[in-house]
């Protein structure tokens, strides 16, 4: 590519990164071949969405195409250990396996089954609120619309979400202190395998209606690491040496993908006098590289590379991106 045609090409891309939404930047990673799958009933499982008592955590009205009349959800832990928990210890339980043949064979030998693995995750003492959050809870664009409200920021960087009245889809960043939460797998009750922090991105499209029926919830969590619990034996300790033998081997990393379609739910129950809701969760552990999803920073190349694409006039087809697989978001 000579010079002048590369200064055009370039000008496209700065021309289009300043075009296309900034709802772009979330991109959904498709896993594996090596997945637990995981399910928390909205009944006395899965995930709570909640309010602060602070102006600056009560969350930000909705604005997005055919969203209710409500505010976002400043919060997020999983239920067992959030403000309104039920008599059921944990998030979600595993269902289904595919790959993790090591782990599932040790879990039988060693008298379990895949329904005794179980996900927890929140605030790692009784204060509530040192979870995932939205922390400034910034909108990267401009409500009316869409245009970028911050010179082009990016999600999880710039803003902690991005939502117009035009668009039905209202993009999420949550996060939090490493040291203030938890995630792990347990069996049996049995913490076993301690999940590294990770952000989460979520993603709430409203539907093509008003009814709440046709809403879906994605969501991922930027890859992380695994680690054996310390200070426990037994049984236990033989399927956590399995499970973080297999994730080591197929590339180190760890993703947990959530992806559901359910109405989101207001004021199921009262928080520090605001309001607090549940969400059935659905999703997938995936045994991935450490590198396979790109951090926030790093969204600017793949729209600059997408950009370029398009600038050169569709000479050669990209691969297509990972299949969308996500998660549902509290709303």
């Amino acid at each position: 590519m000579n010079t002048r045609t590369l200064t055009q090409s370039l000008g496209g891309v700065l021309l289009l990164a300043g075009l296309l939404p900034l709802q772009a930047q979330y991109v959904l990673p498709g896993g594996s071949d090596n997945e637990i799958g995981f399910s928390g009933s909205i009944a006395d499982a899965g995930v709570t969405g909640y309010q602060g008592d602070e102006a600056g955590t009560v969350g930000h009205a909705l604005n997005s195409q055919n969203a209710p009349s409500a505010i976002a959800y400043y919060y997020v832990a999983g239920r067992s250990d959030g403000p309104a928990p039920t008599s059921t210890p944990y998030a979600a339980a595993a269902t289904t396996a595919t790959g993790f043949t090591l782990f599932q064979d040790t879990l039988g030998t060693q008298g379990f089954s895949l329904a005794d693995v179980t996900l927890h995750f929140g605030p790692a003492s009784a204060n509530y609120e040192n979870t995932w959050n939205l922390g400034q809870d910034r909108n990267g664009l401009i409500s009316a619309t869409g245009a970028s409200a911050n010179g082009g920021g990016l999600l999880g960087v710039d803003h902690e979400w991005e939502g117009w009245s035009g668009s039905s889809v209202e993009d999420r960043y949550y996060s939090a202190d490493s040291s203030e939460v938890f995630y792990y797998l347990a069996v049996n009750g049995i913490r076993i395998v301690d999940i590294g922090y990770a952000d989460l991105f979520m993603r709430v499209d409203y539907g093509a209606s008003t009814s709440g029926s046709d809403d879906t919830i994605q969501a991922y969590h930027t890859v992380t690491g695994v680690s054996i619990t310390e200070d426990f034996f037994g049984p236990e300790y033989t399927i956590a040496d399995a499970f973080v033998s297999e994730v080591n081997a197929n590339g180190g990393g760890l993703q947990v993908i959530i992806d559901s379609v359910q109405t989101a739910v207001s004021g199921t129950f009262s928080y520090n006098g605001n309001f607090g809701s549940h969400f059935a969760i659905e999703g997938r552990l995936a045994a991935v590289e450490l590198s396979a999803v790109p951090e926030p920073g790093t969204y600017a190349i793949w729209m600059g590379m997408f950009a370029l694409t398009l600038v050169g006039g569709g000479r050669r087809r990209r691969s297509p991106l990972p299949a969308a697989t996500g998660t549902v978001i509290p709303r």
